[in-house]
This record gives C-alpha cells, sequence and structure tokens, in this order.
C-alpha cells in the first residue's frame, strides 16, 4: 500500500531508535560482498535440512542486499517437482500477487531468474536454485528496487549457494533412503527364503512393496501343470476390489501386451494414475504407482523373488518326488504277492512226485507271466517315482485285461470266485500294464473285504463314448 514503511526499524549504538533514517539498517558484516560470500559459503556448507537451510538462507538474503527486505520467501522442490514454501519473513503486505505468482512459475520452467517492480519503490526477484542443470528451488525477494539492482549479483551468489546445499541435502537423502531400501531388502530376501512355497513368498512381495510405497499390490501365479493364473493375494485395496481381483483368472503371460493389458486393467480398478508390472516365473505381479524409487525398488526385487520361486518349485517337485517314491515302494511290495504266491505254489507242485505235468506248465506259464509282468511294473513304477513322463496310451482291449488281471489277483483263490460280464471285446485307449494293475489291485481289494466264498463279479459297459467297469 502507498506510503507504507517497514513496521521494524533499525537501532543505533546506543539502542536508541533512529527515527531519522527509517530505511537505515547497518550490515553486520560491513559492505565488502566477498565477506558475505566468504561468510555464506562457511555458513550453508554444514545445513543438515530444507528448513535450516531456509532459515539461513533467509538471513544470507538480508545480509546481502544491505538492508531488510519487505518480504523473503525460501522454495523447496518437493519429490513430485512442486515448489513448497519452508521459510518465510514478511515485514509489509505486497500487492500484485498474480504478478508474482507468474514471475515465480515462469522463473522455475526457465531456470533463469527474473525481476519486477512493484509499488512504493519495492522491486521483487525470483532467482531459482540451480545446480548441475537441475532446480532445487528457488529465492522469492521483496525489497528496495535500489538496493536490488546494487546487489544482484551478490543475491545470484546467495541463489547458486542455496542451490549446491540443496543439492548435498538431497543427495545425503538419497544415501540415507537407499541404505534403508538396501537393508529392508536383506530382509526381505530372507523372508522370501523362508516362505513355505512360491506363493507364500509372492505374498510377501506384496506386504513388502505396499509398506514401503503406500499402493495397491496385488500378484498372479500359475502352479506347476496350470495353463491359468491363480490369484495369490493383495495389498492396499478393499474388500470388494480383492473379490474383483480373485475372480480374475488370466492365462499364463506370453507377451508384453498382455502383462500391459492386465496392468492396465489393475490400475482402472483400483484408480492408480500410474502402474508397474514384475513378470514373475509363471507369473505377474502389479503396482498402482510409477515413480523412479518404485521402480528402482521393483528392479531389485524381481530377481531376489524369482530365484526364492525357483527354489521353492524345485523343493515341492522333490517332496512330490519322495511321496510318489514312497507311494511306489507300498505298492510294489503289494503287487509282489500275487506273483510270489503263484511262485510257491509252483515249487510246492514240483516238489511233489504227484503233481501232474499239465498243471506244472499251467503254472509255469502263468508264474512267467506274473514275473514279466512285475519286472515291467517295478521299471514303470521307478520311472514314475522320479517325475517320469506321461504315460504312454495305445488301443487296448478292455475284456482281456480285465480277464489278465482277474488270473493275477485270484491265483490262491477258488476257480470261478471272480465272475466277468461283458461283451466279447470291448477298446478303450488306455496304458495295458497300468490299467491291468490298477484294475487288479480293486479285485484283489474286493476278494479280500467281501465274506469268505462270495462270489466277486466285474463288469463292463459302453455307452455315448463313456466307458465303464464295475
Amino acid at each position: 500500500m502507498a506510503g507504507e514503511r517497514l513496521p521494524r526499524r533499525a537501532e543505533d549504538d546506543a539502542g536508541q531508535t533512529d527515527r531519522r533514517q527509517p530505511w537505515a539498517w547497518r550490515n553486520p558484516l560491513g559492505d565488502d560482498e566477498v565477506t558475505v560470500l566468504r561468510g555464506l559459503s562457511h555458513a550453508l556448507a554444514s545445513t543438515p535440512s530444507h528448513q535450516e537451510l531456509g532459515s539461513a538462507l533467509t538471513a544470507w538474503v538480508e545480509a546481502a542486499l544491505g538492508t531488510q527486505p519487505a518480504e523473503t520467501r525460501i522454495l523447496v522442490r518437493d519429490a513430485r517437482g512442486k515448489a513448497r514454501q519452508v521459510r518465510s519473513e514478511s515485514r509489509t503486505v505486497l500487492r500484485q500477487k498474480r504478478l508474482r505468482y507468474r514471475i515465480r512459475r515462469r522463473a522455475l520452467r526457465t531456470k533463469h531468474p527474473l525481476s519486477a517492480t512493484l509499488h512504493d519503490g519495492l522491486g521483487f526477484a525470483v532467482l531459482p536454485m540451480v545446480s548441475r542443470g537441475e532446480a532445487f528451488g528457488a529465492v522469492e525477494v521483496a525489497a528496495p528496487e535500489a538496493a536490488m539492482v546494487e546487489r544482484w549479483s551478490t543475491l545470484e551468489a546467495v541463489a547458486s549457494q542455496g542451490a549446491i546445499a540443496l543439492r548435498h541435502i538431497s543427495q545425503a537423502s538419497e544415501l540415507q533412503g537407499a541404505a534403508r531400501r538396501m537393508g529392508a531388502l536383506v530382509t526381505l530376501s530372507r523372508d522370501l527364503l523362508a516362505a513355505g512355497s512360491p506363493e507364500a513368498a509372492i505374498q510377501e512381495a506384496v506386504n513388502f512393496l505396499h509398506a514401503e510405497f503406500g499402493a495397491a499390490v496385488a500378484a498372479w501365479f500359475a502352479p506347476e501343470g496350470s495353463q491359468r493364473l491363480g490369484f495369490v493375494g493383495a495389498a492396499g485395496v478393499e474388500a470388494g476390489t480383492r473379490r474383483r481381483l480373485r475372480r480374475w483368472s488370466p492365462s499364463r503371460i506370453a507377451s508384453d501386451r498382455q502383462g500391459t493389458e492386465l496392468a492396465d486393467r489393475f490400475a482402472g480398478l483400483v484408480g492408480a494414475t500410474g502402474v508397474e508390472a514384475l513378470d514373475l516365473r509363471d507369473g505377474i505381479l502389479v503396482m498402482g504407482s510409477s515413480s523412479a524409487e518404485a521402480q528402482q525398488t521393483l528392479a531389485a526385487v524381481g530377481p531376489v523373488l524369482n530365484q526364492a520361486i525357483a527354489l521353492h518349485s524345485d523343493v515341492a517337485s522333490a517332496r512330490l518326488r519322495n511321496e510318489h517314491l514312497d507311494l511306489g515302494l507300498a505298492w510294489t511290495a503289494h503287487e509282489l504277492r500275487s506273483p510270489l504266491v503263484g511262485l510257491r505254489a509252483l515249487l510246492d507242485l514240483e516238489s511233489s512226485s504227484a503233481a501232474a505235468a499239465e498243471d506244472l506248465g499251467d503254472l509255469r506259464a502263468a508264474a512267467m507271466r506274473d514275473l514279466t509282468g512285475l519286472l515291467q511294473q517295478v521299471e514303470d513304477l521307478l520311472r514314475w517315482a522320479v517325475g517320469g513322463g506321461p504315460l504312454r496310451k495305445k488301443p487296448s482291449d478292455l475284456v482281456r485285461l480285465v480277464r489278465e488281471a482277474v488270473a493275477a489277483s485270484s491265483a490262491d483263490e477258488p476257480t470261478g470266485r471272480v465272475v466277468v460280464q461283458g461283451p466279447p471285446a470291448l477298446q478303450v485307449g488306455a496304458e495295458p500294464a497300468e490299467l491291468r494293475r490298477a484294475i487288479a489291485n480293486v479285485i484283489r481289494n474286493a476278494l479280500a473285504y467281501s465274506p469268505r466264498g462270495e462270489p466277486v463279479k466285474v463288469s463292463m459297459s459302453s455307452s455315448d463314448g463313456v466307458t465303464a467297469i464295475k
């Protein structure tokens, strides 16, 4: 406003207010600009925070001008690039607010200092604090225009030193953040290796990323043998959103386009403006954040998580192979019984002088057939127990397989106890040895657990392409 003077006045050495020179101010450092710059460099070299730097810059702007500014503002850009005020001192009410705002925006955009004339002999300047081509903030000053013109180079030096200090603070903050993230990643790596399954490891990573960035995170994974991704879990989403994510069952990600489509769909569902996707071994993880820090963290998490998934998958496969081997051994012991019974009967007959040659011939043939089948069974079971290939199916006569299974499983039963009913022949696609053993095992259990002497019936039928054994 016109005619307004600064409310605060300098005092003389006697402590009395000098009312004859209301604008007078005594610079404690003297008027030598070299002295100002030397003191400025020492003062700003050790400022640890934006707040302390703002206080120091405000004081040194006043020292550089040699008079008290009407207003000083120190602005620092945050992580999103927005200018945030960290220090402000005002001794008068300034007009032309829109003009000052436009100058600020233009100066920060162009990275060049700009000035304008305000009112009551005041000048206004915005000096961006630029270091190595990056604008870290700005110094805004409103002061007597004559003083600003006279000390303009010193004001630029203050802004330059402030930029260097801001860059050092930013670098220190980045180093501290990197150290903290490294420690968190070490902890995450330990948790991933301690997880009991691929899905548990992925859930650990989901929880970690949400805790780090506060963003919505979700993941899908395809277990071994599955062609579709199953929902593993999410963090930072509402219950209704979680239910919708659980219903998603995309196919395995085979291209970058499929991964991008899933990530975009997730971003639309959770309302994220940016999204990052992490390709997993047989899965995908998406996070509703696209900041540079998020990208760096995902790049670090990805290899560790994929190694953990591979490790837990291998452990699960080894555990499954051990279970197969245990089952295979039990099955082999079970299947050994019938051939051994036949061999015992053959030896009993051969040791009896009254044994008929025809009976011996029949038993020898049955024993040879059982031993040949047993050898093949042992080989197949060992191949299956160590994770061998799939069954080798081929056209087979089901009726013949059933009759062979009956003969193998009822060697020590009265003749005619097992009754076979069905057509003369019935073609199916199967691996004959495996199907024969499975049928023989069912017949053997029926003989063992049904009332002694009661007939056991085995019937076969086929209708509409479906074959049944009862």
